[in-house]
């Protein structure tokens, strides 16, 4: 009926309104934490949550970043490892996974991403969380969170339904999905993740530790490079010293300065 759809059509208007001013509040939040971590004066504007004089991990400092079981991408034997907190509702993340994928190429078996998640969102981007843990108990972490990006978030429609219909498309075993999406499994990796952040004092995505250098939002590819190159040029030769590539990171990581 007319007044339906004309019902319809506001609440469409409502939640585009609401959508940008989000992704205005996202935006401002994540310029001033990378000003400040570029060592910018200005005092970040705090949520009601966040004390004041917290302003996330140090750019100078290497930090004990655990792999665990979290999904990856590259060789274990990869020289650097990213390790990258993000949310399926973070139009930043969004554009960040496009700068991942340049990286991989650029870099090849020298590069390893490993996926973790912060929920900021928690009304949108938990159930996309879960949907893209229990695909990757089956080993399809990357189909899922393509399909996630390019027909939930791209459709702003989180819902259950068509989390397994993206599921159901890529052919998982959705009996085994279904039970790993509200599993022990996947809510102990996620409240895992979490809970390292926060010690870590991350709070916003995207936010990345380049072999447990810290690096926040979305920045351009060069950015990522200039680490990368560092952190590379390292490896190269802690490897030549008679450090196994297989085990740098993880000694990196052993050696590094755990969270708080």
């Amino acid at each position: 009926e007319p007044r339906v759809v004309a019902l319809e059509d506001e609440v469409r208007a409502l939640r585009a309104q609401l959508e940008q001013q989000q992704q205005k509040q996202d935006a401002l939040f994540g310029a001033v934490a990378q000003a400040l971590a570029e060592g910018d004066s200005e005092e970040a504007p705090s949520r009601p949550t966040t004390p004041p004089h917290r302003r996330g991990p140090d750019p100078s400092v290497v930090y004990a970043v655990p792999v665990d079981d979290s999904p990856q991408e590259g060789s274990p034997d990869a020289l650097v490892t990213i390790v990258v907190a993000s949310e399926f509702a973070c139009p930043y993340c969004e554009r960040n996974r496009h700068t991942l994928a340049a990286l991989q190429q650029r870099y090849g078996k020298d590069l390893r991403i490993v996926h973790k998640s912060l929920i900021v969102h928690q009304d949108t981007a938990s159930d996309p969380a879960r949907s893209a843990c229990a695909a990757s108990l089956q080993g399809r972490y990357r189909e899922m969170a393509d399909g996630i990006w390019a027909h939930a978030y791209g459709n702003r429609d989180f819902s259950v339904e068509k989390l397994r219909e993206i599921a159901a498309n890529l052919g998982l075993n959705l009996p085994k999905y279904e039970a790993d999406r509200v599993g022990p499994v996947c809510a102990t990796r996620i409240s895992r993740d979490a809970a390292m952040f926060a010690k870590l004092e991350v709070r916003g995505t995207p936010s990345f530790f380049i072999n447990g250098r810290f690096i926040q939002g979305a920045q351009p590819e060069d950015a990522f490079a200039r680490l990368i190159d560092e952190e590379l040029a390292k490896a190269k030769d802690a490897v030549k010293a008679g450090v196994p590539a297989s085990r740098y990171y993880s000694s990196l990581v052993a050696s590094g300065k755990t969270a708080p």
